[in-house]
């Protein structure tokens, strides 16, 4: 393990244990894979949206699906996050556009349409072809019935630091599809975590998830070029609301990234105390 790495996990190691909650944190950058917290699975939140929009761009690419192709906006219409719920006269999307409001603004009802439009179980399938085993779609946005049957969406810290330093390797997409899809999570609205303490000129696409005692966020950091791919997650946080923000996790998160980007520098002091 080079020298940064092992300071890494150092700095990463004590944050977590100094801040509130359950925090898996996973780091992938060229060669080293570290990953702090038990590898447990969590519920995944919208984090689920980054796999979900990789595989079904794989699906585009594999020639099952197009780009420009228009789908249908449903008459019912799920609440949460998202902009379709107060736009009825939006009454279709192309395939595009569905995949980028599902990432930049964390649209519900545009991720629903995916998921009606490939199907769970090729979703699902997708997914584990992109490596993902413990990353899993279970269900729709705000599917009521699946959750009370304890039916969740699950995120694994490791495996989402990897896909997206894949994507960014290049080694999931086509360049075309790659610029597209780590365009649109640079495009991301909530940049008060990953992003909100990091140099200008680090590069970042990512992808935040909150629900009662959740706060999350994934995330392509690109510098020096590296293709650095980072997940957070915390769970059983006594701060974090869904209707309140993310609080104080959010500078956990935050203080947590910009270590990744100092140490991989190759300087930078410890993780502060959140």
């Amino acid at each position: 393990m080079p020298e940064w790495a092992r300071l890494l996990h150092e700095d990463l190691t004590e944050l977590v244990r100094r801040s509130d909650g359950h925090w898996e944190l996973a780091v992938a950058c060229g060669e080293v894979r570290l990953a702090i917290g038990a590898g447990r699975t969590v519920s995944a939140a919208s984090t689920i949206k980054v796999p979900l929009v990789i595989a079904a761009l794989a699906r585009v690419e594999a020639g099952h699906a197009d780009l420009t192709e228009v789908l249908a906006v449903p008459n019912e219409r799920v609440g949460g996050t998202g902009v379709l719920g107060s736009l009825p006269s939006c009454l279709s999307l192309t395939l595009a556009e569905v995949l980028e409001l599902c990432i930049i603004v964390s649209d519900n009802t545009a991720t629903n349409m995916l998921i009606e439009r490939f199907g769970l179980d090729t979703v699902g399938a997708s997914m584990r072809g992109l490596g993902l085993h413990e990353t899993v779609l279970r269900r729709r946005m705000l599917d009521l019935q699946a959750m009370q049957e304890g039916r969740d969406n699950l995120a694994q810290a490791q495996e989402l630091a990897e896909l997206l330093a894949r994507l960014g390797e290049g080694r999931l997409l086509s360049p075309a599809l790659t610029e597209f899809a780590v365009s649109m999570l640079q495009g991301q609205r909530i940049r008060d975590r990953i992003p909100s303490r990091l140099p200008a000129d680090v590069a970042v696409g990512n992808k935040t998830g909150e629900l009662v005692g959740i706060c999350h966020d994934v995330g392509l950091l690109q510098f020096d070029g590296h293709q650095v791919g980072f997940a957070a997650l915390g769970s059983d946080l006594s701060g974090a609301t869904f209707a309140g923000g993310s609080g104080e996790a959010a500078l956990v998160i935050a203080t947590a990234a910009r270590s990744v980007v100092d140490r991989i520098r190759g300087g930078g002091a410890a993780a502060g105390a959140p």
